[in-house]
């Protein structure tokens, strides 16, 4: 018995409406709207089944509990298994059934456990070449093709398996149409698994196939051809493809399904996409699309009972929990996967993933919306003897007290709880209903529980391998000690359970160039990082002069604020960023950053320190809002926590006061550092990203930012924030546009003919799967194990087509370091690939407010730097507070009530008069108040 949970008044604890017998209402607690179906279990004491459908009583007599999809037995409770299970906390699961930390052992001698051992550069050089012959490349291709590839030193592990597909196997796509537009994801699920449960030509067939419990289903089956339905629709070949009006569902208005053939996937085109051997501009939309979409789902066949399936390529470990925090929420360990071409061969690309979900006041109140709860109290016999006749006298009495249930609450105060609709409401008392486990928390996560969440979510990079392979491959039914085997319940798919082996090339050699004519000669292999001990900045504006004001925070420890300003001046002067004029210094509530920043700005200062305790994403967001937009002042924020040892202040500050000096300098005009080596003249270096909507879909936050030069000859673009799916939509929209914007800019300096430019536009993602493992311990850097910076991979595991490559470039300072993925969408500065691999490296380290080398390339950093101060003037649109969840809250309503009575204005007259009579006697009724 499930409801999205919702809360509202007071002491409202078992008032519901609804059908059926059940206390709170009749039976207000199901999830389908409070209908029960009059059945109560004498073995287990709970409604809505019998005892031989009973789960607890056939697991006592040991008896499989796995119940039947469309099983009706346990309305709500049987369907799912897991909601019987115990719903008590009980400790952070640990890992060792996996035989962790053993199992990074077992996985460097185990017989089948090395490395798969793959270098498709040959074959698919080979393959380019053949197939770039002959037609105009712009006719075959959608983007610049791969030329060349880098020198390999050596190899590195991939979180990916390969996996190949019986091409003699015929694979099937179905589309089931006509599912409610306004059902949630698990009422469509419920009516999806009921369609399969219940009709002949699905259920003695559900060994063949797999659905995504949204609309599709794929078979290695024919499943249309014993289709007793009418047929709705034919193809262009007369064939049938649609059959229609399948009813599912109880009560009187079922739901009338169609279900349409809709192809016949072609596995073969994927594995001849995967060895160049056909053009991709011709069937990368058509087909590579829907095959790796059906691989997919037909893989999410085999996930096992102890794991949780989210969607058609997620899923989580149910014993892989752990504490986050105090409170009511904890991590737990899940993994992504999803089927891909690689060079030469299909992969399986798998990735370890934590997730937040519940473990068991208004902000929490409005965290729990929309979750699942299960009712736990039983439901109530009235006693025969003092039910009244209905004509006598007493009957036709009414009573306060007749109008409650006779449940004694402990605690009548706490807020009722809404498991129905805004508009048809079903409360119970919060201490009738528990959370349903393995709920993902899809808010962002509280900023004290950032920290932890961190900690948890960074595995270092044996532990993650070990996890992906052994775990990860057992929650598929895959065993890592045998060889190529295929997968369980899914014949037509086969896995190699090693991790792919790939070739990799190295960058390591830098020099950075100081002011004073200093340089450091940076070998990766020895060191990542470098300080600023006895440096000067390249350039800087000694003289500029501000007037400076200090605003302090609260709880700083005595004495903190006195020796920050005066290792702040002093390093000023060490590294001669300006001259800093003291203009005041004010004590800050929480609450009166606003005033603060006016009292600067009356005592006539342009630059504003704020002295925190520890980090505050609140405190941050308000100042660098109201500094940046609504003063007008350069701002700094620095806290006290990193200095702290115990509870006295560390006596050497300069190391810390010299990476705040990077920043300082930065506000002055200035530049820190270089690296040698960035030779690409009269070029103007552009990035940009976008941030997406949050759950409460405000708008998404763009930036851009650009290096300052001359009109230039070129344009090199690094851009951030796009998926694949998203690559010709730059190309097509966003490129032209830099276009324009060149050549509006020439004309209004007076160029006639505009000059030519040559624009080279790159995407880098980092939110991608792909993840490397050093092998050989040379490999590893020291203090974390993971590939030195300057591993680059551009084989294997890149397009079997096109320019791209993998460098991870920074040195991860916790976890398994990610490599950003650099796609090239064009390239008409002709940049061979090397060449751009390395200067996209060198780029890397001239990072302005580190030292050290960042993880993608820093002009689509800056500008997702940029995004964030975005979210920072908008953040009570991301994290929004009580008024605004209301304001919204009461948009979404208004918009709801505008189109349900728009759907009910189409309704006949007679449907209409029905509906307007069953409310009024559900609003009248006593027995459903």
């Amino acid at each position: 018995m499930s409801g999205r949970a919702s809360f509202g008044q007071r002491g409202r604890g078992c008032r519901g409406r609804g059908r059926g017998d059940f206390p709170g209402g009749r039976g207000g607690g199901y999830s389908n709207g409070g209908r029960g179906n009059g059945r109560f279990c004498d073995y287990c004491k709970k409604p809505g089944h019998v005892a031989a459908d009973c789960y607890k009583k056939m697991r006592d007599d040991g008896m499989p509990v796995e119940p039947s999809p469309g099983s009706q037995g346990h309305r709500g409770i049987a369907r799912h298994p897991y909601q019987q299970e115990s719903f008590t906390y009980t400790g952070d699961a640990s890992d060792s059934s996996l035989g962790l930390p053993a199992a990074t052992a077992a996985l460097q001698c185990g017989p089948n456990t090395g490395g798969n051992v793959t270098d498709p550069r040959a074959e698919a050089r080979n393959a380019l070449m053949k197939l770039a012959s002959g037609a105009p490349t712009s006719d075959r291709f959608d983007f610049p093709v791969r030329t060349s590839f880098r020198d390999s030193v050596s190899q590195v592990h991939t979180n990916h398996f390969s996996i190949s597909v019986d091409t003699e196997t015929t694979l099937y796509e179905y589309t089931i149409l006509g599912a409610p537009a306004d059902k949630s994801r698990s009422k469509t699920k419920e009516l999806i698994q009921a369609l399969i449960a219940k009709r002949s030509f699905l259920k003695k067939s559900n060994d063949s196939f797999a659905t995504d419990n949204v609309s599709k289903i794929m078979s290695w089956k024919n499943l249309h051809e014993t289709i007793e339905y009418p047929v709705m629709d034919r193809g262009e070949d007369g064939k049938p493809r649609e059959w229609g009006r399948i009813p599912v569902g109880s009560g009187d208005r079922p739901a009338m399904l169609r279900f349409q053939f809709t192809r016949e996937v072609k596995v073969v085109t994927l594995l001849q996409y995967a060895n160049a051997e056909v053009k991709p501009k011709k069937v990368e939309t058509s087909e590579i699309g829907p095959a790796i979409n059906t691989l997919n789902i037909l893989i999410s066949r085999v996930v096992t009972s102890q794991a949780i399936l989210l969607r058609a390529n997620k899923f989580f470990v149910k014993s892989g929990h752990q504490r986050l925090g105090s409170g009511s929420l904890c991590t737990i360990r899940g993994y992504f996967y999803t089927t891909k071409p690689g060079m030469g061969q299909l992969l399986l690309n798998r990735v370890f993933k934590r997730w937040t979900t519940f473990r068991d006041e208004d902000g929490r109140y409005d965290a729990l919306r929309g979750l699942h709860m299960y009712i736990t109290y039983d439901r109530k016999h009235q006693d025969p003897t003092r039910q009244a006749k209905l004509n006598k006298a007493e009957s036709r009495i009414k009573t306060v007290k007749g109008f409650a249930h006779g449940i004694a609450l402990k605690d009548g105060e706490l807020k009722a709880v809404n498991v129905g609709t805004w508009d048809q409401p079903v409360w119970f008392a919060p201490e009738h209903l528990r959370i349903l486990p393995y709920q993902i928390y899809k808010r962002p996560v509280p900023d004290h529980l950032t920290r932890g969440m961190l900690d948890v979510a960074c595995q270092p990079p044996e532990r993650s391998k070990a996890l992906i392979q052994m775990e990860g491959l057992k929650n598929l039914g895959v065993d890592v000690a045998t060889g190529l085997v295929s997968l369980p319940n899914c014949p037509p798919i086969h896995i190699d359970p090693r991790l792919l082996q790939v070739p990799c090339g190295r960058l390591n050699l830098l020099q950075l160039r100081y002011g004073g004519n200093d340089s450091i000669d940076l070998n990766l292999t020895k060191s990542t990082q470098w300080n600023l001990i006895k440096r000067q900045f390249l350039r800087v504006n000694r003289k500029s002069t501000f007037n400076l004001f200090v605003l302090l925070g609260p709880y700083l420890t005595h004495g903190t604020s006195d020796a920050y300003l005066k290792e702040f001046h002093e390093a000023a002067e060490k590294y001669a960023t300006g001259i800093y004029k003291r203009r005041g210094t004010q004590q800050l509530t929480a609450t009166n950053i606003d005033q603060g920043l006016k009292s600067a700005q009356e005592a006539n200062a342009n630059f504003v320190v704020l002295i925190l305790k520890e980090k505050n994403v609140a405190a941050y967001s308000a100042f660098k809002d109201l500094a940046d937009r609504k003063y007008d002042m350069h701002s700094l924020c620095i806290t006290e926590k990193p200095n702290t040892q115990g509870r006295n202040l560390k006596t050497n500050l300069g190391s810390y006061f010299g990476i705040v000096m990077m920043k300082v300098n930065l506000k002055s005009g200035g530049i820190n550092h270089a690296v040698e080596g960035i030779t690409l003249r009269h070029t103007l270096v552009l990035g940009a990203d976008v941030t997406h909507p949050s759950l409460l879909r405000c708008p998404s936050v763009a930036a851009i930012v650009g290096s300052v030069e001359p009109l230039p000859g070129n344009i090199l673009y690094y851009r951030d924030g796009v998926s694949e799916g998203q690559y010709t939509q730059v190309r097509d929209q966003e490129l032209p546009g830099i276009g324009k914007a060149f050549s509006a800019v020439a004309t209004r300096k007076g160029l006639h003919p505009v000059p030519e430019v040559k624009l080279t536009a790159v995407v880098v993602a980092k939110r991608h799967h792909v993840r490397f493992y050093p092998i050989d311990p040379s490999d590893a850097a020291p203090r974390n194990g993971n590939c030195i910076p300057g591993t680059v991979v551009d084989t294997a595991v890149t397009s079997p087509f096109y320019s791209d490559f993998y460098l991870q470039s920074h040195n991860g300072l916790k976890g398994t370091a990610k490599p950003a993925h650099y796609f090239v969408l064009r390239n008409e500065m002709g940049i061979p690939e090397k060449e751009l691999q390395d200067f996209t490296h060198k780029l890397c380290y001239t990072y302005v407010r580190a030292t050290l080398g960042v993880s993608y390339a820093p002009p689509a950093y800056y500008a997702d730097r940029l995004c964030e101060r975005g979210r920072c003037y908008l953040r009570k649109f991301f994290v929004a507070d009580k008024t605004m969840r209301e304001e919204l809250d009461r948009k979404k309503r208004a918009l709801e009530t505008e189109k349900k009575n728009a759907r009910q204005n189409q309704l006949p007259a007679t449907a209409r008069r029905k509906r307007q009579m069953a409310a009024q006697v559900g609003e009248g009724n006593p027995a459903g108040s």
